[in-house]
């Protein structure tokens, strides 16, 4: 394997395992802070990959059409690193803000 792609899935599982801890962290917080906060997170989280994925949709379109290049679509390994940091820092984010 390439360097890269093993410093991309550790970093992947750095991240999902300090999702899982702050989410199990929440359940000391009460059902409907607990409620707020991921669906808030969840939430910002889809908002940023919804303009994501449309930024990507246009930056094909427009190498499509005025340079007929053809793009090979998104790298699923750096996508999910993105998309899970940003459920991360919003995860910590909106615990500060909403718990104790």
């Amino acid at each position: 394997m390439d360097w890269i792609v093993v410093l991309f899935i550790a970093m992947l599982s750095l991240f999902g395992m300090a999702i899982i801890l702050t989410l199990i962290s929440l359940t000391k917080l009460g059902d409907e802070r607990k409620t707020l906060i991921k669906m808030k997170a969840q939430s910002f989280s889809f908002i940023v990959v919804f303009f994501m994925i449309l930024i990507h949709i246009a930056r094909s379109a427009y190498m499509a059409l005025d340079k007929g290049d053809l793009d090979y679509g998104i790298t699923p390994l750096p996508f999910l690193f993105t998309v899970s940091l940003i459920y991360l820092v919003t995860l910590r984010t909106f615990k500060k803000k909403y718990g104790d």
